[in-house]
C-alpha cells in the first residue's frame, strides 16, 4: 500500500473505492466520527521491498507490513479519529490458522503501539480449546451457526455478536470525547437540599456564600401551629399548674369512669354532646 493510499488489505495491489486518495482527502469528503480495522485474510503473500521479495510472515516482511499497520493508524490518530483494530477469529484451514495467529501478533503490537485500540475476538468464536467452530453462542445466548461454508467469512448472526463487542468500545469512545464537569448533576430537588444545607453550614460558621452561590429562600411560616393531642389528658387545665388537690380530683374521676363505668359529663359542642336546643 502506497503510503497515502487506504487498501483494502495491506499487501493487496487493488484499491478501494476511493482510489489513491489519502485518508485526509477521505476524512475531508466523508463525516468520519470512528474507524474499524478488520482486515488480513488476503495478507499472507509475497511484499516487495525495492527489488526484493519479501516472503509471507518472514522477519523483514513482518517488520515492513508492521510499519504499514502503523502509518494506517497514525493517519487517523493526526486527525483525532478513533481507531479500533479488530483481530481475526480462528479459520478452520490449519494454514491459514497458523497465518492468522502471526497476523493477530502483528496486529495487537502495532496498532496498539499506534494508537489503535485492539479488539481480541479469537475466544468469543473458538471451542473450549481454543480451536476453530463453526457454532457457538449469538447475542442471545443461543447456539447457531457463526461462521460461513468456507469457515473463513461470517454468517449474520457471527456478524451480529461481532458487532456487540465494537458496541462497547464505540460508546466508550463517545463518552470519553464528551466534556466533562468536575460537578454531578442533581435532580433539582436534591440540588436545593443540598444548597439549603451548605447555606446553613456556613451561617453557623459565620462564612459568607460563594461568589455565584444561590441564595436560598427563607423558609415559610407553616400555616398551623404544632400538633395537638385531641384525646391527651390535660396536664396544666387552663393554663394553670397542676396541684395536688387538681390531681387528686382527676385521679378520682378517671377512676368512676375506668373502674366503675360512670359517664363523662359531656362539654358543649362536643359529640356527646345531646343538649337541646343547641347553643
Amino acid at each position: 500500500m502506497r503510503d497515502d493510499a487506504i487498501d483494502s488489505d495491506l499487501t493487496a495491489g487493488h484499491r478501494n473505492r476511493y482510489g489513491t486518495r489519502s485518508v485526509r482527502q477521505i476524512a475531508d469528503a466523508l463525516p468520519i466520527d470512528f474507524v474499524v480495522v478488520l482486515i488480513g485474510i488476503n495478507d499472507s503473500q509475497p511484499l516487495r521491498d525495492g527489488a526484493a521479495s519479501l516472503d509471507p510472515l518472514s522477519d523483514k516482511w513482518r517488520d515492513i507490513y508492521g510499519q504499514r499497520v502503523e502509518k494506517l493508524v497514525e493517519q487517523f490518530q493526526v486527525l483525532h479519529i478513533p481507531v479500533a483494530w479488530v483481530g481475526l477469529p480462528p479459520m478452520r484451514s490449519d494454514r491459514f490458522n497458523a497465518q492468522v495467529v502471526k497476523l493477530n501478533e502483528i496486529y495487537k503490537q502495532r496498532a496498539e503501539k499506534a494508537g489503535a485500540r485492539y479488539i481480541d475476538i479469537w475466544d468469543a468464536f473458538a471451542d473450549q480449546n481454543g480451536q476453530y467452530d463453526a457454532f457457538g453462542p449469538d447475542v442471545n445466548g443461543q447456539t447457531v451457526k457463526l461462521r460461513g461454508a468456507d469457515g473463513i467469512h461470517f454468517t449474520k448472526a457471527g456478524s451480529r455478536k461481532l458487532a456487540q463487542f465494537l458496541d462497547a468500545e464505540i460508546k466508550r469512545a463517545f463518552d470519553k470525547s464528551k466534556p466533562s464537569s468536575d460537578i454531578a448533576t442533581l435532580p433539582p430537588d436534591i440540588e436545593q437540599a443540598a444548597i439549603d444545607i451548605n447555606a446553613q453550614i456556613r451561617r453557623e460558621m459565620g462564612a459568607a456564600a460563594p461568589a455565584g452561590t444561590p441564595i436560598a429562600a427563607p423558609p415559610q411560616k407553616p400555616a398551623a401551629g404544632p400538633i395537638q393531642s385531641l384525646t391527651g389528658k390535660p396536664i396544666s387545665p387552663g393554663g394553670v399548674l397542676l396541684t395536688r388537690a387538681t390531681a387528686k380530683r382527676e385521679r378520682a374521676a378517671l377512676e368512676d369512669v375506668l373502674a366503675r363505668g360512670a359517664p363523662i359529663d359531656p362539654k358543649p359542642g362536643r359529640a356527646d354532646d345531646f343538649s337541646w336546643p343547641r347553643p
